[in-house]
């Protein structure tokens, strides 16, 4: 899970640097988000919940680049997918994590 987590952070990092380059100070917002509430069962649950928010704010980010027209279409969809696949492994190994324990 550090290794997915890993991932998405180094992410962020890039499109935070990214986005200071060019002069985003404010990532873009939602007019409808909405808030959940879960119930934490266990430490690895509370590492995937870490994960999940990890991959909100990098898509909060992705998609302000594309909104202000630095990310292309194409470049928004390639940087979703490719943090939704990692999410999806995490979620996996999360998955075989808890059936063996």
């Amino acid at each position: 899970m550090e290794e997915y987590r890993g991932n998405l952070e180094q992410e962020k990092e890039r499109l935070q640097k990214l986005m200071t380059d060019n002069g985003i100070t404010e990532p873009a917002t939602f007019r409808r988000p909405q808030d959940f509430v879960v119930e934490i069962t266990s430490p690895r649950a509370n590492a995937y919940l870490a994960i999940i928010m990890l991959f909100d704010e990098i898509a909060i980010m992705v998609f302000t680049l594309w909104l202000v027209g630095i990310f292309t279409d194409q470049q928004k969809e390639n940087a979703l997918t490719s943090m939704s696949k990692q999410v999806a492994s995490g979620r996996a190994t999360f998955s075989l994590l808890s059936f063996r324990a």
